[in-house]
C-alpha cells in the first residue's frame, strides 16, 4: 500500500468521523428545548457543514401551508434572487414537495417542467429536499444545494444523509407539539384558578396581592406590580414575592412615577430598550426606572373599569361609548438575558423581589467577579452563569429551588458554592468544568444529581450525598482528578460507599471510582457491574484487577485512564460496552474472554500503545472503528475465526493462536469450573 494511500484512508476516516460528530451534534439539539429560531440555526449550520454543501435553507409551514424562509445558508450564491422566473419555478417546485405524498427529492440542476408552475430546480447545484412531516401536519422543508459532479453513489448518499436529518428535524417538532398541547391544557387549568382564587375574597389589598403573585406565576415573568390611582397619582400597592411594599424605596417611587405617566396617557406601554416612539413624558420616567432596576423588558398596561359590552353594541355605536378613566396600571418585568456577553461587568447586585435569574442572564461575563442574589430569588435558570471565568464564589439563597442546566458550568475560578438546602436536583452540567471548585455541601432534601453535573472539577478532593439522593446521570463525577473519596450517608436506599468508591445500595454496581485513585485498583468482589463512565478520566490509575463476579463492562467505563498499563479481565465477562477503554493510552496488551460476543464502537479507540489483543472465536461481531488511531495493534485469533477476517478487512496484523488452550485459556477454564 502506497503512502499516498495511506494518508488517503486516514483522511476519510478522519471526515467520517467529523460527519458522525456532527451528526450527533444535530441529534442532540433535536432533543433539546431550544426555541425555533435557534434551532433552526443551529441545525442548518451543521447540515450544511457535513456535507460540505454549497448552502441550505429551513422552510417553514404555516397553519394555512403557506412557507416562509425559516434559516439559510448562503441562499444568495443560488442566484436564485436575480431572476424572476428562477425564483417562481423554484417556488412551485417547494409547494409540490409539501403537498405531495413523498417525503425525499433529488433534483439535478435545472430539470424540471417546461412551465415554472410545474416546479422544478432552476439552479446550476443539485436540489436535495426532505420535508418535515409530524403526525399532525407538515411543518416544513430542509433544503441543500449541492455540488453537481458528484457520482449518483454520492448522490444517493446525500439523500439519505437528508433523509437522516430531516427524521431528527421532525423528532424536535414532534415534541414540541406535544409540548404546546400539553401547555395549553396547562394554560387552561392554570386560568381556571386564577379566576377562582382572585375572586376569594373582596379585600382590596389581599386581592391585589393574589393578582399580582398569580399573575407572575402564569406569565412567568420576573416581577408583576399593580398601582392604584388616588389623588391624580399612580401609587404601587403590590409587588409579586413581597408580604408589603416599601413606598419610601427609590425603585418603588420611580415605578410609581412611569404608572402615572403611562396612566394619564392612557395607552399600554412595551419597552425593551428602544423610547424613541414613545411620548416624552413616558420615554423619562421609563428609562429613569430601568436605570435604577436593571429590567431588560417592562410592560405597562392601564386598567380600566368596563361599564358595558362592545359585544352588545354595532360597529356605528361603539364609536359613541364611553370609556371611564384608568383606575391604575399593572406593570410586567423581565431580568432574562441582560447582560449576557457583558465583558466589562465586575459586580452584580440583583434587585430584591427578583424571583427568576432567566437562561444565560449573565452567561460569558468574562469579568465577572462577584454576583449578590437576593433573598425573594426561586429559580436560576440554564446557562444563568456560564462561562464567567473571573467568578470566584456564589451563595444561592435559601428560597431557591430550581437550577437549571449548565448553570455555572466553565466557571473556572469558582472555588466555593454554598447551595440552597431546597434545591432536589443539580442538573445536567450544572457545575461541569468549574476546575477550582475545592468542596460543595450538597443540598439535605437533594434527590438527583445529572449527567456531568460536576464532571472535570479537578480541584474537587471530596463528596458526601445525602440520604434522600436516588438517581446519580451518568459521568457526574468523571474527570474530578483530586477526588480520593465519595461517602454515603447511612441512611441512604439507593446508593452506598465502599473505600471511597460509590457503589448501589446491593453493591453489584460500580457507579463512580474518584477521579484521584492511583496506582492498582481492585474491584471488590460480588461487583457484576462496572457502570457507564465508572473510570473515566483516573488518569493515575495504573493497573485494574477484577473479581470473576463481574459480567457487564458498559460504555466508556475506563476511558480517558491514560496511565493505565494492566488490565486482566474476568473469564466470565458478557459484554464490552461502547469505548469501553477508549484512550487508555498506556495499555498494551488485553485477552478478551470467550463470553463477549461483540467488540462495541470505538472499544480500544485511542489506545496508542496497544500491541496486541487477544480474541477468542465466540467473538462474532465487531463495531465501529473499534481500533481507530491504533496503528500498531496485533490481533491473535484462531485460524478462521471471525477475529481474523474482521483483521483482514480492516487491514490490521493478525497472528494464529495454536489450537492447544493457551495458558489464559486454562486459567480460565479452572476458574469457571471452580
Amino acid at each position: 500500500m502506497s503512502q499516498e494511500q495511506v494518508y488517503d484512508k486516514s483522511m476519510l476516516e478522519q471526515t467520517k468521523q467529523q460527519i458522525r460528530s456532527i451528526v450527533n451534534e444535530i441529534a442532540q439539539i433535536s432533543r433539546s428545548d431550544v426555541a425555533p429560531d435557534a434551532f433552526q440555526a443551529e441545525f442548518m449550520t451543521r447540515v450544511v457543514r457535513a456535507l460540505g454543501a454549497k448552502g441550505g435553507v429551513m422552510w417553514n409551514a404555516d397553519d394555512s401551508g403557506r412557507l416562509s424562509l425559516g434559516y439559510q445558508v448562503n441562499l444568495r450564491d443560488t442566484k436564485l434572487h436575480e431572476d424572476e422566473e428562477a425564483n417562481k419555478q423554484h417556488s412551485h417546485l417547494l409547494y409540490h414537495a409539501l403537498r405531495g405524498t413523498e417525503t425525499e427529492y433529488l433534483l439535478p440542476p435545472h430539470s424540471g417542467g417546461e412551465n415554472a408552475e410545474d416546479g422544478g430546480n432552476p439552479t446550476d447545484f443539485l436540489v436535495i429536499l426532505g420535508v418535515i412531516q409530524t403526525e399532525l401536519e407538515k411543518v416544513g422543508i430542509v433544503e441543500v444545494f449541492q455540488r453537481a459532479d458528484a457520482s449518483p453513489a454520492t448522490q444517493q448518499g446525500f439523500l439519505n444523509f437528508v433523509k437522516q436529518v430531516t427524521r431528527y428535524a421532525t423528532e424536535y417538532y414532534k415534541n414540541r407539539q406535544l409540548k404546546n398541547f400539553y401547555e395549553r391544557q396547562n394554560l387552561w387549568t392554570q386560568l381556571e384558578d386564577f379566576t377562582r382564587n382572585i375572586h376569594k375574597t373582596l379585600d382590596l389589598k389581599e386581592t391585589l396581592y393574589t393578582v399580582a403573585n398569580e399573575s407572575r406565576r402564569l406569565i412567568e415573568c420576573d416581577r408583576v406590580s399593580l398601582a392604584i390611582c388616588r389623588g391624580g397619582r399612580a401609587r404601587i400597592e403590590a409587588v409579586s414575592g413581597q408580604d408589603m411594599v416599601d413606598k419610601r424605596s427609590e425603585t418603588v417611587k420611580l415605578l410609581g412615577d412611569l404608572a402615572t405617566a403611562v396612566v394619564a396617557a392612557n395607552e399600554p406601554v412595551v419597552y425593551n430598550g428602544d423610547g424613541s416612539n414613545l411620548a416624552p413624558q413616558v420615554e423619562d420616567a421609563i428609562e429613569e426606572y430601568v436605570d435604577a432596576s436593571h429590567t431588560k423588558t417592562i410592560a405597562v398596561y392601564p386598567l380600566v373599569k368596563r361599564t358595558v359590552d362592545e359585544k352588545d353594541h354595532d360597529e356605528t355605536e361603539r364609536d359613541k361609548i364611553e370609556t371611564p378613566p384608568p383606575f391604575g396600571a399593572i406593570v410586567v418585568e423581565l431580568i432574562e438575558n441582560s447582560f449576557l456577553g457583558v465583558g466589562s461587568l465586575k459586580h452584580v447586585t440583583v434587585p430584591e423581589n427578583v424571583l427568576c435569574i432567566g437562561a444565560n442572564a449573565f452567561a460569558q461575563c468574562s469579568a465577572l467577579e462577584r454576583v449578590d442574589l437576593p433573598e425573594s430569588l426561586t429559580t436560576v435558570g440554564y446557562m444563568a452563569f456560564s462561562g464567567c471565568p473571573e467568578l470566584a464564589s456564589i451563595k444561592i439563597p435559601n428560597g431557591v429551588t430550581s437550577l437549571g442546566e449548565g448553570a455555572f458550568e466553565e466557571c473556572e475560578k469558582l472555588s466555593s458554592a454554598v447551595l440552597s438546602d431546597k434545591i432536589a436536583v443539580i442538573p445536567s452540567g450544572a457545575f461541569g468544568y468549574c476546575k477550582s471548585l475545592a468542596s460543595i455541601d450538597l443540598p439535605k432534601g437533594l434527590t438527583e444529581i445529572g449527567e456531568g453535573a460536576f464532571n472535570f472539577c479537578k480541584s474537587l478532593t471530596a463528596v458526601n450525598l445525602p440520604k434522600d439522593v436516588n438517581k446519580i446521570g451518568v459521568g457526574a463525577f468523571a474527570g474530578c482528578s483530586a477526588l480520593t473519596k465519595i461517602t454515603v450517608d447511612g441512611e441512604n436506599k439507593s446508593f452506598t460507599s465502599l473505600d471511597g468508591a460509590l457503589f448501589s445500595k446491593d453493591r453489584k454496581t460500580l457507579i463512580a471510582c474518584p477521579g484521584g485513585v492511583s496506582g492498582e485498583y481492585a474491584v471488590p468482589e460480588g461487583t457484576e457491574v462496572i457502570g457507564p463512565s465508572a473510570f473515566c478520566g483516573c488518569g493515575e490509575v495504573t493497573a485494574i484487577t477484577f473479581p470473576e463476579s463481574v459480567r457487564r463492562i458498559e460504555e466508556s467505563a475506563f476511558s480517558l485512564c491514560s496511565s493505565l498499563k494492566s488490565a486482566v479481565l474476568p473469564s466470565r465477562l458478557e459484554f464490552l460496552g461502547d469505548e469501553a477503554f477508549e484512550r487508555c493510552e498506556s495499555l498494551k496488551e488485553l485477552v478478551v474472554p470467550s463470553g463477549v460476543a461483540k467488540l462495541n464502537d470505538y472499544t480500544f479507540s485511542g489506545c496508542a500503545s496497544l500491541k496486541t489483543v487477544t480474541v477468542p472465536e465466540e467473538t462474532a461481531e465487531f463495531g465501529q472503528d473499534v481500533f481507530k488511531n491504533v496503528k500498531k495493534v496485533t490481533i491473535c485469533s484462531n485460524d478462521g475465526s471471525p477475529a481474523q477476517r474482521y483483521a483482514k478487512k480492516e487491514k490490521l496484523s493478525f497472528t494464529a493462536l495454536d489450537k492447544k488452550p493457551s495458558f489464559l485459556s486454562k486459567v480460565f477454564s479452572k476458574k469457571k469450573g471452580e
